[in-house]
């Protein structure tokens, strides 16, 4: 009963924070995107209450701050307007979207009020519908391109996941060959495609139940112990006496980093930080020095980039700090 009561709790408060996300009229996407473009910075952006003048609001109530004084860096406000990535930001002004630079000056103003598309790869901002050409800056330094780039098709990878005539699973090469003297019961690789000169490639076998880390050579690098395991970004997590002890694998070798409590389920972008979990608490952010965020979230999106509170939805900085972004 007391698991059942907790597992209630948990996915009640999570549906409720799916729901507040709805209402604070953001793009997600856009948002997600333009925080995982954006690094260390002395700007940030905000239409929270606490740094606003008081009086009548204009619908123009998004402005750029001075982090550490939190005064305004220049005094036009935005109907919406995104973080700076590199030396430009995306903002919404008279019902148009454009580019702005770091003194505020408009780099370019998009003359119809379609929402804008992004790259994040390549950190573009591509304006374009069927009154306009397609036009295309890249956030970075503000710089118009011509086109964007196009990329060349990935190269056949070397080794392949392959499920057997048994219905169990090996790790075959390009001419169908095993490279396991056994078979598995399931296979996970920490990259999407695996390559030979790639000195990093892993693969996490199970085996009744219990899992084996391995590399693409078929060497062993644990012993078929572990009753949970899985990856999580660049780092490899082994459950053992009821603690996640978390590795990188670096020249070959396995680095333990710590042991903890927690889980993460999914990476987060910044490079401090090791991935978001979620416990009967709310959610939360794993730092790679081992520390969490003080207090819990009532959601954290999965690679760290924002989170709600109440009727608050925070920005996570590239430190794994945080910052109230716009408030209901």
């Amino acid at each position: 009963m007391y698991f059942l009561f907790i597992m209630v709790l948990f996915f009640s408060g999570t549906c409720r924070a799916q729901k507040t996300l709805t209402t604070f009229g953001v793009d997600l996407n856009t948002l997600d995107e333009i925080v995982k473009m954006s690094g260390p910075d002395s700007i940030f952006v905000s239409n929270a209450k606490q740094y606003s003048d008081s009086g009548e609001h204009t619908g123009k109530d998004y402005y750029f701050y001075n982090r550490k004084t939190k005064s305004r860096v220049f005094p036009e406000g935005y109907e919406a307007a995104y973080p700076f990535a590199g030396k430009t930001a995306l903002v919404k002004y008279n019902n148009s979207w454009g580019l702005i630079d770091r003194k505020g000056k408009f780099v370019y103003h998009h003359p119809v009020p379609d929402i804008v598309k992004l790259s994040s790869y390549e950190k573009f901002v591509l304006f374009s519908d069927d009154r306009t050409d397609r036009i295309i800056y890249r956030m970075q330094d503000g710089s118009r391109q011509e086109s964007s780039i196009a990329c060349a098709e990935p190269s056949t990878p070397d080794y392949f996941i392959s499920k057997t005539e048994n219905g169990k699973y090996n790790l075959t090469n390009q001419d169908h060959q095993p490279i396991f003297s056994t078979e598995s019961d399931s296979i996970i690789s920490n990259n999407r495609l695996l390559y030979k000169d790639n000195p990093d490639n892993l693969i996490l076998a199970k085996k009744k139940n219990r899992y084996s880390l391995l590399d693409t050579e078929g060497k062993e690098i644990t012993k078929t112990k572990y009753t949970k395991a899985r990856f999580t970004g660049q780092y490899v997590m082994l459950f053992e006496k009821n603690r996640w002890n978390y590795y990188t694998y670096q020249n070959k070798q396995l680095h333990f980093i710590f042991s903890s409590a927690f889980e993460c389920r999914t990476p987060a972008y910044q490079k401090n930080a090791i991935g978001v979990f979620r416990t009967a608490e709310g959610y939360n952010i794993l730092k790679a020095n081992g520390e969490v965020l003080p207090g819990y979230f009532e959601y954290i999106s999965d690679e760290g980039t924002y989170g709600v509170k109440g009727s608050i939805l925070y920005i996570f900085s590239s430190d794994a700090g945080y910052y109230v972004y716009t408030e209901k």
